[in-house]
């Protein structure tokens, strides 16, 4: 048996089309996989380049890994994806040990590096990587409605009955208009924390582009007498369901419009036979108001983990 690695910044008719199938069906796909996702990521950080790594056995394709490699240092650095999200090779479960031998004999990663992998065990032992374990939030979705919502804390059960009957609606979002709405939510919520690097408003629109033609994007306001008074986004693939931004208008804060548009969702996922959880995210260290959150959502922790080459781990501890 022969095996080649190949790099790529851009893949072919056919290698995207295998591409597309390993999205949709292999067991290690996440959300973050997605093509669409990711090109909107390399539009937005001009700094970023997308690059396709490519695993062939005896020249047949078993594995596909994207990244980004720093516009100034293409071969130096890989990360699996910007903004902590998942990431790694994609493959069928059928070559899951080659691809561990593979990995475990060939060098593959660039000086500095980092991978953040969920539910994937092929990183782990690599002489080449120093591991880090952080915890994600997730709710199980396999079981009916009536019995997740069962399952979560009287309060938020309250919340949400709250929401519902304060007339809330929650839709898709639909026009620009809309968006530049929820840049100002946002604006408003990076003034009120002090977050030091906020995503640039560019993101919003190309989100609300892409989820017109992409249903594994998912843009979802809350209205209230006409006005949006909260946003959420989420991203799919075929059994996962990843809430990755939201925030909401904190002069509306008692009709809790986030729980309305999370239960919405909650309620969607555990209709969809095929979606097996609703990830929640990770917590930051120390904010016990998130942890509570997620708590009372009756979301399990769940660890991934982060995978650094040595020369990536030396220059974050300087």
């Amino acid at each position: 048996m022969q095996y080649k690695l190949l790099k790529k910044n851009a893949l072919s008719v056919i290698e995207y089309e295998i591409y597309k199938n390993l999205y949709d069906n292999s067991s290690v796909s996440t959300p973050f996989h997605n093509i669409s996702f990711l090109e909107i990521l390399e539009k937005i950080r001009k700094s970023l380049v997308l690059t396709y790594l490519i695993l062939y056995k005896d020249n047949n394709i078993i594995a596909i890994m994207p990244y980004f490699s720093h516009r100034n240092f293409l071969n130096l650095s890989m990360t699996s994806l910007p903004y902590g999200c998942y990431g790694g090779f994609l493959y069928k479960d059928q070559y899951k040990e080659e691809i561990s031998v593979f990995l475990k004999q060939n060098k593959f990663i660039s000086l500095v590096s980092i991978i953040n992998s969920y539910k994937d065990s092929i990183y782990n032992n690599l002489k080449y990587f120093k591991e880090k374990k952080y915890s994600t939030w997730v709710i199980d979705t396999k079981p009916s409605y009536t019995d997740i919502f069962q399952g979560l804390h009287s309060k938020t059960r309250n919340q949400i009955r709250k929401s519902i009957k304060s007339s809330i609606n929650i839709r898709d979002m639909e026009t620009i208009e809309e968006v530049e709405s929820i840049v100002k939510i946002y604006s408003q919520l990076v003034k009120k924390h002090e977050i030091k690097k906020p995503y640039i408003n560019q993101i919003f629109y190309e989100l609300f582009f892409a989820s017109l033609k992409d249903n594994n994007i998912i843009f979802k306001i809350a209205e209230y007498e006409d006005k949006i008074i909260a946003y959420s986004i989420f991203l799919r693939n075929q059994n996962q369901l990843f809430y990755w931004m939201n925030a909401s208008d904190s002069g509306y804060a008692k009709l809790n419009a986030t729980n309305g548009v999370l239960n919405f969702m909650l309620e969607f996922a555990s209709e969809d036979d095929n979606i097996e959880e609703l990830n929640l995210g990770a917590i930051p260290y120390d904010n016990t108001g998130l942890y509570h959150f997620k708590n009372r959502w009756n979301a399990m922790e769940r660890a991934y983990y982060s995978y650094h080459s040595f020369v990536y781990n030396f220059i974050k501890k300087v």
